[in-house]
C-alpha cells in the first residue's frame, strides 16, 4: 500500500480496503485528520496495525512568547543547552578506568577462543567449585 493511497488501499466507514486482501475493520485510536497521503499495514508482536501518514497543508504555529531553544550534542559536552549548561558525555567504559580499594587496575578482554558446546559437568566438579551466593539477586550465581 505504499506509497500512495488509493492504490491498492483506502481507509472508510471503519474499514482499511487493501488490493488482494479486503475489507478489514479497522479500530481508529483517533480521527484521521487531512488528506491520507500513504498507507501501510505491518505487523508487530501485539497484533496487526494500520499506519497512514497525513498531509494537513500549512499548520499555523502560534507565536511563543517564550525564547528559542536549541539543543547541541556534540563530542566534548554530551549535550549543550541555548542557556550554556552541559552534561558530560555517558561513561560507557567504566570498567577499564576501574580500581579497586588497594589502587589494583582493574583490566578486562575478549576472549574469543572456541569452546567445545554439550560439556557435562558433574555434580562432585560442582561441589569442587567455590561459588558464594550474593544477597542481591543470589539466583542468578
Amino acid at each position: 500500500m505504499f506509497p500512495s493511497y488509493g492504490d491498492g488501499g483506502k481507509l472508510r466507514d471503519g474499514r482499511a480496503y487493501f488490493q488482494h486482501i479486503g475489507a478489514v475493520k479497522v479500530k481508529l485510536h483517533r480521527p484521521t485528520e487531512g488528506r491520507i497521503k500513504t498507507m501501510a499495514f505491518k505487523r508487530e508482536a501485539d497484533g496487526w496495525y494500520v499506519v497512514c501518514s497525513c498531509d494537513l497543508g500549512d499548520v499555523a504555529v502560534a507565536p511563543s512568547a517564550n525564547p528559542a531553544v536549541g539543543i547541541d550534542l556534540g563530542l566534548q559536552a554530551f549535550l549543550t543547552t541555548s542557556e550554556g549548561g552541559s552534561v558530560p558525555p555517558p561513561k560507557f567504559y567504566l570498567i577499564a578506568a576501574a580500581t579497586t580499594a588497594a589502587g589494583l587496575t582493574v583490566e578486562s578482554y575478549l576472549d574469543t577462543d572456541p569452546y567445545p558446546a554439550g560439556q557435562r559437568v558433574s555434580d562432585a566438579q560442582m561441589a569442587t567449585l567455590q561459588l558464594q551466593r550474593d544477597d542481591f539477586h543470589g539466583e542468578w550465581n
